[in-house]
């Protein structure tokens, strides 16, 4: 997908390709292998239906049975699961798995559901070499959950340079103070509760010159504005 894994993913491939790494992304099908595809990255697209997906399982392995490389990097629930279970037989292989989701402030709307991908997390530690935790947050609930302190490093995820390029402007005094989020419109994001905030702040101080801007698309588009409408606040 587009959201923020997938396209870390890319970059970091994209950028590792450049520096003559070999860089291989196996993952299943969607916009992430056919961007990499486009860059000239070697792609394998594999289903990864669920974590208990056995064929996907073997096919991952196969994989990196055939192409050798020595270092197999997992993301997100099912890649970092199924990744690890295939790399744990193959020898002269470091595992690394990036952590982009989990803090103290992330729960699932299921509470057994979430209590089992935590204990599988856990689980997966012992074939796991490293645990790239992408923020300090994200670090502190891994330790705190009893993750080895000597595997867990912490790198953000990088930025594209040329959003960083961009010239700053200078907002003129009578403007309001625009506040932005950026990202894809999901569940995991959260943006319902923002509009709410913005909604209540917007009751309590109506002279408060701000405006609210949510730049994104995913499954949650149409609730988000209908809720926009109706705590009207869309002006």
């Amino acid at each position: 997908s587009s959201t923020g894994a997938p396209s870390h993913i890319f970059r970091l491939s994209k950028e590792l390709k450049k520096r003559n790494f070999n860089v291989i992304i196996v993952a299943p099908k969607g916009p992430l292998l056919k961007k990499a595809h486009g860059a000239g990255i070697k792609t394998f697209e594999v289903k990864m239906d669920g974590l208990f997906d056995r064929k996907s399982d073997h096919e991952i392995r196969n994989i990196i049975i055939k192409e050798q490389p020595q270092i197999v990097h997992c993301h997100g629930t099912r890649g970092g699961w199924l990744g690890r279970l295939a790399a744990r037989k193959v020898k002269n292989v470091k595992v690394v798995y990036t952590e982009h989701l989990w803090t103290k402030y992330f729960h699932l709307p299921n509470f057994a559901l979430e209590q089992f991908q935590l204990n599988g997390l856990k689980f997966m530690e012992r074939w796991t070499d490293k645990i790239i935790a992408v923020s300090k947050t994200v670090e502190e609930f891994l330790i705190a959950k009893g993750f080895s302190k000597d595997k867990v490093v912490i790198i953000p995820n990088g930025v594209d340079p040329q959003f960083l390029s961009a010239d700053l402007l200078q907002k003129p005094d009578e403007a309001p103070l625009v506040i932005g989020s950026i990202g894809s419109l999901n569940q995991i994001k959260n943006h319902r509760n923002a509009i709410l905030a913005v909604a209540k702040i917007k009751k309590k101080y109506p002279n408060l010159n701000f405006h609210y801007q949510i730049i994104g698309e995913g499954p949650e588009e149409k609730r988000l504005k209908n809720l926009v409408k109706s705590k009207k606040v869309d002006h």
